[in-house]
């Protein structure tokens, strides 16, 4: 009996997905890891304090000195003629020293939030978005699973359809 041309599709859809699904696994949990933890980057969890020491130009005016450090939510609480006290540190006009401490991630988890960071000008962005193309097929694939006739294809179908509502509620509620 010759399998017709929609079998053949279905066998080898089923098998790349199987295939690739093995593959993202090691992926799947780095990322879940690193999203957790950049959930709660607000917070102190996994990171421990790591004292900074930067030598800039003696003089900077509170405005210029948050551009130069290049740090989130900089903000001035106290600032004299000698001084500048802001969130975490302090600059000393005279000097240009700047100490500061900032909070780090335990190693590796600070390689997999840096990984779920990363933009284009890495060349790790190829990883991500081979992993993203990955992802991408493992859920169009996931409806060559099944015949579409079936109980089971069905159910999938509900279930996307749930997954799409639950992202546009979700996306209208950010």
């Amino acid at each position: 009996m010759k399998k017709s041309g929609a079998s053949k599709v279905r066998k080898t859809m089923r098998a790349l997905h199987r295939d690739l699904g093995f593959i993202a696994i090691a992926m799947v949990i780095m990322y879940v890891l690193s999203g957790i933890l950049l959930t709660y980057r607000t917070t102190d969890f996994l990171k421990y304090e790591e004292p900074v020491t930067v030598q800039l130009e003696p003089g900077l005016k509170d405005h210029v000195l948050g551009k130069e450090l290049k740090l989130r939510h900089f903000k001035v609480e106290e600032k004299n003629e000698k001084e500048i006290k802001f969130t975490n540190g302090t600059y000393n006009r005279e000097t240009g020293v700047a100490e500061y401490i900032v909070k780090q991630y335990y190693s590796p988890l600070d390689k997999f939030v840096k990984l779920h960071k990363v933009n284009n000008n890495s060349g790790a962005h190829w990883f991500t978005v081979s992993f993203g193309v990955i992802l991408g097929f493992l859920a169009i694939s996931a409806f060559w699973m099944y015949k579409p006739s079936t109980r089971l294809f069905n159910r999938g179908m509900v279930f996307t359809g749930v997954g799409l509502v639950a992202s546009v509620v979700l996306l209208v509620l950010l």
